[in-house]
Parts: C-alpha cells; sequence; structure tokens
C-alpha cells in the first residue's frame, strides 16, 4: 500500500511541475550590473549594483580591479561596505564612500570545463535611485592576463 501511495506521488508531482507556466526573466535580473549605464556627476561611466551582483570575467583573468563608489550622498561616517567573493575564496570586507575607489581582486583559476570567472558583491545596504534599488556604482573594470608575483631570493650562504 505504501509502495503504491509513492509511486501516485512520484507520478503525479513531476506532471503539476509542467503544467505550472515558467515565469519570464528580466534580462536585469541575469546581467549582474543593473540597470541602464549612467554617467556621475564628474562624467564617469558607471552602472548600479543591487544588494548583490556578479561580474563575469574571462578564464584567462588573473587580477581584476573594479572602480567603485557608494551613492551619492552616503554619509562618511557610514561608508557602503561590500563583501567581494570569486572562487570559493572571501575577500576582506571594502568600505566605498562617495568617491572612486579602486578595488583589486586576485582570481584562481576557474575549475575546467568553465571558460569565465565569477566575482560576486554583496553590498551591507540599499538606497534608492529614481525609485530603485541600488548598492553601489562600479565603474572602469580593468582586467590583467598576466600577473607578477615577486618571491623572495635565497639567501646564497644559507644551505637548505
Amino acid at each position: 500500500m505504501l509502495g503504491a501511495a509513492g509511486t501516485l506521488v512520484l507520478g503525479i508531482l513531476p506532471a503539476l511541475s509542467v503544467a505550472k507556466p515558467n515565469a519570464p526573466v528580466h534580462l536585469e535580473e541575469v546581467d549582474g550590473l543593473y540597470y541602464e549605464p549612467k554617467v556621475d556627476e564628474g562624467g564617469v561611466p558607471f552602472m548600479w549594483t543591487r544588494k548583490y551582483a556578479s561580474i563575469f570575467v574571462p578564464a584567462t583573468a588573473k587580477r581584476v580591479e573594479l572602480a567603485m563608489r557608494a551613492p551619492a550622498g552616503t554619509p562618511k561616517d557610514r561608508p557602503v561596505r561590500v563583501d567581494i567573493t570569486s572562487s570559493g575564496m572571501t575577500m576582506a570586507p571594502v568600505l566605498v564612500q562617495d568617491s572612486w575607489k579602486m578595488v583589486t581582486v586576485e582570481l584562481l583559476p576557474p575549475t575546467p570545463p568553465l571558460i569565465f570567472n565569477r566575482i560576486n558583491l554583496k553590498t551591507d545596504s540599499v538606497s534608492l535611485d529614481d525609485g530603485r534599488p541600488v548598492g553601489v556604482r562600479v565603474g572602469d573594470i580593468r582586467i590583467a592576463g598576466i600577473a607578477w608575483e615577486v618571491m623572495p631570493g635565497q639567501d646564497a650562504n644559507r644551505r637548505p
């Protein structure tokens, strides 16, 4: 009896999920950065994040520099905290004020066969811009394909 009831449930549930219409997804919810590109007061182009955003870069990228700025009028004593993660690593939190700040993200290569690396941004507060929820502004994104790492040399007189 229990086996028949389980078979009936497993037979009906997939059919019910097919009967539901797929909800349309707005592109700004997939893109990673939101809304149309804008230009700030100083003429710098940028895009908004919301509370969460993702930036995708080629798998060959070793280092990414992101220009970030808090919404206009953010109090100096209360900057926006941005938590950045990528490839399972979490960077130290970045505090962003109402001026442009360059943030460097060191990247690990993604697991093959992935061809993109994902950088996740999470802000601790959301403001409103034209009635829309916004986190921080992301301006210039610079991608380095080569990153040099300087290792200290061994002392010639020291034996291993």
